[in-house]
């Protein structure tokens, strides 16, 4: 199978039975992220060796990981997070299948929340570290979150990071005609919504303050609009409806909480004082 065969890539993912018994939104959910998976995968690097190493954070459901698996030539590790108690042993197991392509995947992956859990890795683990649609879903403490990825990437290490752009001309059409932009309540909890989208330039912002240099920058449409809506996004890029980041863990790992994200800070800082004050931490 060929990447830029884009219609049997899609025919791949929609055979996979994860959505068993709802298999329309499979479908759906593949024709609505195909170009956004496209996009991504485009801006993840080849696998310098066969010993390279990747994290996908919110592997779940597996979209990405398969094309990785397919393409890329990383030895993945997988986390999710659910609930509290999903996982007691810290792992949980997913079985994927597809009859056309004779195909079966044991998908195992580490279960923990990557804005309040220490991240069950060593230092300087991975090659790269995929956050793919995870960003906006954060309730709490991204600064948390990405300290932990600096800390688990080698140096020099790569981070992906995608994400809504809040910025997107749909929204501010929304917002014109009185109508609010804010995602709905979810019956999966907190982490089933969009608990904050961000603008492109926040996004760069919270990266480098907390030791990222970006290299890469996108903001991309991945969705089918009319005609006047493409027209109106094409006179200013950042109307568009994905934000991509590719950029390079520098120096040393920080908590940084940028006063145009943050407001009661004393309330972060305390929680990971005692982190704050160590020295980097090993996991064996």
């Amino acid at each position: 199978m060929n990447e830029h065969d884009e219609t049997a890539v899609k025919d791949y993912l929609v055979s996979f039975d994860l959505f068993a018994g709802i298999e329309q939104e499979g479908t759906n959910y593949v024709n609505l992220s195909f170009r956004r998976f496209m996009i991504t995968l485009e801006m993840v690097p080849p696998a310098a060796s066969p010993k390279s190493k990747l994290l996908e954070l919110g592997a779940n459901p597996y979209f990405m990981t398969l094309l990785l698996l397919k393409f890329r030539g990383y030895r993945l590790t997988l986390a999710n997070f659910f609930t509290r108690g999903h996982a007691p042993n810290g792992q949980g197991v997913q079985v994927i299948s597809s009859a056309k392509y004779h195909e079966r995947h044991e998908f195992v992956y580490d279960h923990f929340n990557v804005e309040e859990d220490a991240f069950p890795y060593p230092e300087s683990e991975f090659d790269i570290v995929l956050c793919c649609e995870l960003l906006e879903h954060l309730t709490a403490d991204p600064t948390y979150a990405l300290y932990e990825i600096h800390q688990v990437l080698k140096p020099g290490g790569l981070l992906l990071l995608t994400t809504p752009n809040v910025l997107a001309w749909q929204n501010l059409w929304k917002l014109a005609r009185g109508r609010n932009i804010h995602d709905v309540y979810s019956g999966y909890g907190a982490y089933g919504r969009h608990n904050r989208e961000y603008t492109p330039r926040e996004v760069v912002q919270l990266l480098q303050d907390c030791g990222f240099e970006p290299i890469e920058l996108r903001v991309e449409d991945i969705y089918t609009h009319s005609r006047p809506f493409r027209l109106v996004k094409g006179l200013r890029k950042d109307w568009c409806d994905n934000i991509f980041v590719l950029a390079q863990a520098c120096g040393s790992p920080r908590y940084a909480y940028p006063s145009e994200l943050y407001r009661s800070t004393h309330g972060h800082q305390f929680a990971h004082k005692g982190r704050m004050t160590q020295t980097p931490r090993a996991i064996s």
